[in-house]
């Protein structure tokens, strides 16, 4: 006698419903395989403030927390009228992307940079910042947000 001697033999109906068992959990393996994971917490505020002439300057600021980063942007917020300085809108993102410290110049100083600032998650996540010789560069390309900044991205990372 072999291994598999007495071994149960199954009917049609029963192999039937072990083939839809198996296709119905492969189904929900992936299903959940593409559900949507929450994007991670926070770690930057960028907040946008309108130039002179009309473009959005951006100031990117490290926080921990998403409380922090909306603390922050609601005290800005609070003082930029009174400084003559229109606030555009505020993002509160994670990015693996670092960026030179924040300085809070009045008038800013040293070179400028534009970024086209890429965002996926609904802004939650900036998950790539490009650079631009101009700001109409920046705009011909599309589907970001264009910035000019003073702070730069800091190299190696």
């Amino acid at each position: 006698m072999g291994p598999y001697s007495g071994s149960k033999s199954y009917s049609g109906g029963e192999i039937m419903g072990l083939k839809v068992f198996f296709s119905v959990l492969a189904v929900s393996v992936a299903i959940s395989g593409c559900a949507k994971s929450p994007p991670p917490a926070p770690n930057h505020l960028i907040m946008l403030t309108e130039t002179a002439d009309g473009q959005a300057d951006a100031s990117f600021m490290e926080v921990d927390t998403l409380e922090e980063c909306e603390s922050r942007a609601s005290a800005a917020k609070k003082v930029f009228p009174m400084a003559k300085i229109k606030y555009i809108r505020h993002y509160c993102t994670h990015t693996n992307i670092k960026f030179e410290p924040f300085l809070h110049n009045p008038e800013p100083e040293g070179p400028s940079y534009v970024f086209g600032l890429n965002f996926v998650k609904d802004g939650k996540v900036l998950s790539k910042v490009s650079n631009f010789k101009s700001m109409t560069d920046c705009e011909n390309k599309g589907k970001q947000v264009c910035v000019i900044s003073y702070q730069n991205i800091v190299p190696g990372e």
